[in-house]
Order: C-alpha cells, then structure tokens, then sequence
C-alpha cells in the first residue's frame, strides 16, 4: 500500500534549510540510492515565485482578510499583494514571532538541479522534459517540471520506485485564480493515481501550508471536506457559481505602460462604481503568467452579486484591442 507523508517545509525553513531537498526527502533518496531504486520528483514551474517567509521561525505571510499566502506584486515597490481577494499590505515584523528577517521565496527548475547536484554530486538526475523516456533508466532521480506527457504508469522501469515527490504544492496558492484550490485538488489526485500506477512505496507532498482545508481534505480521502470549504470561501468573497468574476487583462511590450495604463482604466472604474453595492473592483495586479511572447501582463478583477451595470458595459466594450476581457 502507498506510503503518504506530508512534509512541513516551514520546519525546514525554521532549521536554515532553504532550499526544497527536506530531511524527509533525503532520508528516501539515501534509502533508494542503497537499494539502487529511483526517485520521481514534480516541481510546479507555473507557480508565482515570490512568497515571503519569516526565517526566525518559517511562518509564510499570509492575507488577513482571507489567509491566502502574500506574494510579491511589485519588484519595484516591495509591496505585498493577495492575488486572491486583492488587498494590499506592507509587514513590518512577522506576527508570529516578530522577527524582523524574511526571505522572498523562490524555486526555480535550475536552482532545484544545482541544489541535489551540490548534495549528491555523484548521483544521476534528469529533467524529464529534456529526454526522451527510454533515457531515464541510468538516472536515480527524475525531476519533472511540468504535467507528464507520457502516460508513466506503463513505463517499463528498470528498478523499483522507492517515492514520488511533490517538492511544493503550494505554489498554485499564490495564482491570481479564483479556481486555484480546485487545481490543486485535481493536481494531488492526479499525481496519486500515477504513485499508485508505478508501484512506488511513498508519496511525499511538501507544503509550507501544512493545515490548508485542501492538503487535509487529500490525507483524510474526504472530497466533501474540501468543497464545503472551497464554496465557503468562494460565497464569501463572491466568486463563481456565487457571483460574476470579470478579468481585464492589458498587453503591453513596455512593462511600466501597462501598469499605468491598468492603473489608469482602474481609476475610471472606481469613478463608475462609486456607492455600487453590486460590483467591486480589486486594484491591479500582474497577471500569471505575468509576461507572454514579449508583452508585460496586468490585470484587474471585478466581482458584481448580479448583472453588472449599464456603464461599465459600455466602458469595457469601449477598450482598445490591447486589453483581454475574460468573463467567468
């Protein structure tokens, strides 16, 4: 039967372990490496990088209206934003144990390959993406950077799985996505079910979220726990099947255009929404992915309870072709 541990990555932190290679994970990697059995890794690249933790004690800093972890909105102002209901907050010691020391978190394909290459410099590792399946027997460890293209549970490994990882499944958390925990759900089932179809021992999923509605709903096998949770907080913040969700995105090859163009239509908004108790509107934002081809992406948010108003329609259809409008 699989093995299924959930590693708190917080403790790592607290410990001075920055990186994503916890003591769980080495402790499988050393126990593979001596019985010549393979680790399979899964990192989410799509995630946003930026999250803030305290380094006296590992907290992530979280939202304190909705408790969704904080991320780094602007590079420039150092300003932490929640991509999920939009409010905006500066932190000046962590709350809870006041220390004054953070880490912007971040954890890239690359930095997670230097970091297993320092700890174990003579042992295999692959990016999967990089090579075709038939090229993955001489390696130990398998990393995957994205959702697998090939249907894994039918490859014919040459030894036995000893784990497959989820190094961070938290950074869908931080997506300016409404339906973000709905992904993660998803995501967990989906790479538990490919655990079960390679035979391997052990399932770890890493997290600085430890207690989060969806992780506990996962360990428990209780779907219903976690969509009760996910439509409370969907009824509370007014998104789907709750309320209408609006994003306008804008496109621009200069960065600083569109943010002052998104702050500019956002002004006018506000201006169309005063005293509206139908619609709100959360300030701007960069979008995920916050760049495509060779535009910088921004977006805004709006929530309305039913129909939006006749003047913000004739507003939105009035934008020029550089902005998105997305209707959900």
């Amino acid at each position: 039967m699989l093995n299924t541990i959930l590693c708190d990555l917080t403790q790592e932190f607290a410990k001075k372990n920055y990186t994503l290679i916890s003591d769980e994970l080495q402790n499988a990697i050393n126990s593979a490496l001596i019985k010549k059995e393979k680790i399979i890794l899964w990192l989410n690249r799509l995630g946003y990088a930026r999250r803030i933790a305290c380094l006296d004690c590992g907290l992530v800093v979280k939202c304190l209206n909705c408790l969704a972890p904080l991320a780094l909105a602007d590079k420039k102002s150092k300003e932490l934003s929640c991509f999920k209901c939009g409010l905006n907050h500066k932190i000046e010691a962590c709350r809870q144990c006041q220390g004054v020391n953070f880490k912007f978190t971040g954890f890239t394909v690359g930095k997670i390959m230097n970091n297993f290459k320092k700890l174990y410099p003579a042992v295999n590792i692959t990016q999967a993406e990089l090579f075709e399946p038939a090229s993955w027997q001489k390696n130990n460890i398998i990393l995957f950077s994205s959702t697998p293209r090939y249907d894994l549970g039918r490859l014919r490994l040459n030894s036995q799985i000893n784990m497959v990882a989820i190094l961070n499944v938290d950074a869908f958390l931080s997506l300016p996505d409404y339906a973000a925990g709905e992904k993660i759900y998803t995501l967990l089932q989906k790479i538990y079910k490919l655990a079960i179809d390679l035979k391997a021992q052990n399932f770890l999923v890493q997290t600085f979220e430890p207690k989060n509605y969806i992780l506990k709903s996962f360990l428990a096998k209780n779907p219903s726990l976690f969509y009760q949770e996910e439509l409370d907080s969907r009824r509370k913040l007014i998104y789907p099947p709750f309320g209408k969700l609006i994003r306008l995105i804008y496109q621009n090859k200069n960065q600083d255009t569109a943010k002052k163009q998104t702050y500019n239509l956002f002004d006018k908004i506000k201006k169309i929404l005063l005293n509206d108790k139908n619609e709100q509107i959360t300030p701007p934002l960069p979008d995920f992915p916050f760049k495509i081809g060779n535009n910088f992406r921004w977006q805004i948010t709006i929530k309305a309870k039913s129909e939006i108003s006749a003047k913000l329609k004739e507003l939105l259809f009035s934008l020029e072709p550089a902005w998105l409008i997305e209707s959900h």
